[in-house]
């Protein structure tokens, strides 16, 4: 599983849901391109601060 979430498909998120969880539990950063929220910035391509 690639560790930039930006990446992840649908079905990667369905077959990874824990994982995908624990990283965005608690979101403090958004990526600019995708829109996708994590609580680490190195879970993203185009990290921002929310």
């Amino acid at each position: 599983m690639s560790k930039n979430m930006c990446a992840w498909k649908k079905e990667d998120i369905r077959n990874n849901e824990e994982e995908f969880k624990k990283r965005i539990e608690g979101a403090k950063f958004y990526c600019k391109n995708c829109g996708r929220a994590s609580n680490d910035l190195k879970y993203l391509c185009r990290p921002g601060y929310l």
